[in-house]
């Protein structure tokens, strides 16, 4: 990105032909790719008919690299030249930083634009609205190229000068052992990973004390395993729940640091989001406790998917992004409930949650 190119990054598991619609749908050009999984990239590149050239091995601890493919050193052998600088907001705004993917509400994965300036209000709005009171270190351990992690992988630690540590693949053990090592205070969860701490016998063997403020996205938790994991952390540490999505850049509601909360809230919405919902015929609902689809507009919205005018037309409308998603706003708490998902045709198979963080 400091480079001025768009970070369009893929899933490892992926086979030939998955990555080839992500190399298609994003427009790619330039692949650098880690040795463990060069081939299946280099099937999908083939079949996309890109440049050899436009390859690069990211051989950082100087493994082989296949016959005729430059590596990521090769890079700094053209000199050098300043970052560009953003100096008004329209150049950030209209500046693509990444291609992220989502399913959407409907079909294949879809690359969501995402600009310099949602990053910068993802950061700004989560991290810096209301400072935490200690310097926060981070472990990287869900996937990077997934919008729950690359904002605060990528931008975050280079604004706050703060500390991340990167894990190559997942390993629970591997996670115990960094979270206690490092002293992690940020715990950024999804459910899989919340049951499978609270039901290892690891969790007799490691410390997660450190961890001072955590949230879980990307599927309804249950308050029992909620709790038992909470009771894992630092005493004065609140574990809540979020809601985001790729096309919000990450989170879009949250519980800040010092409030918790058991009741399956997602909590409010960050400040300058404006979000409605809306009833089956698209008209507003206004009245606390009632049910309808969640539709979301402000500076961490995306301005839609890439080269998909049809999607486009049907998900973003009267300047709202239409989620998907059915939520209701408690009228004595005012914290917000994500409850289920809009109906679709029956024939179209899409898994619950898929596209949240």
């Amino acid at each position: 990105m400091a480079a001025g190119g768009v970070f369009a990054a893929t899933n490892t598991a992926y086979k030939p032909f998955e990555l080839a619609h992500h190399l298609k749908t994003a427009a790619v050009r330039w692949v650098l790719v880690a040795p463990e999984v060069v081939q299946p990239v280099l099937a999908a590149a083939e079949e996309c008919k890109l440049e050899k050239s436009n390859i690069l091995i990211f051989n950082t601890y100087g493994q082989d690299v296949p016959p005729g493919y430059a590596t990521w050193d090769d890079l700094f052998q053209h000199g050098e030249e300043d970052w560009v600088r953003f100096n008004d907001a329209k150049l950030a705004e209209n500046t693509l930083a990444a291609l992220l993917f989502s399913s959407g509400t409907t079909g294949l994965p879809k690359a969501v634009m995402l600009s310099h300036k949602n990053f910068i209000s993802q950061h700004t709005l989560v991290f810096e609205y209301r400072p935490r009171p200690f310097k926060a270190r981070r472990l990287y351990m869900l996937p990077l190229f997934h919008a729950a992690t690359a904002p605060s992988a990528f931008c975050t630690p280079l604004r706050s000068g703060e500390q991340g540590y990167v894990a190559s693949k997942f390993d629970l053990e591997l996670w115990f052992q960094c979270m206690e090592k490092y002293k992690i205070t940020d715990g950024a969860m999804v459910p899989p990973l919340v049951i499978m701490a609270i039901m290892s016998p690891l969790r007799e063997k490691y410390n997660l004390k450190s961890v001072r403020i955590a949230h879980c996205g990307a599927a309804p938790l249950d308050p029992h395993p909620q709790s038992r994991y909470q009771a894992l952390l630092a005493k004065d540490c609140n574990f809540s729940q979020v809601w985001g999505a790729t096309e919000t850049s990450c989170i879009a509601s949250i519980f800040l640091y010092g409030e918790g909360d058991t009741s399956g809230s997602v909590g409010r919405f960050l400040p300058n989001l404006d979000v409605k919902l809306v009833d089956e015929s698209g008209k507003d609902i206004t009245d606390y406790g009632v049910r309808g689809e969640l539709c979301v507009r402000g500076p961490t919205v995306t301005k839609g998917y890439y080269r998909n005018d049809e999607t486009n037309k049907k998900d973003f409308r009267d300047g709202y992004w239409h989620t998907g998603d059915i939520a209701y706003c408690d009228e004595k708490t005012k914290k917000w409930y994500i409850v289920d998902r809009k109906k679709v045709n029956p024939h179209t198979h899409i898994p619950p949650y898929h596209h949240l963080l």
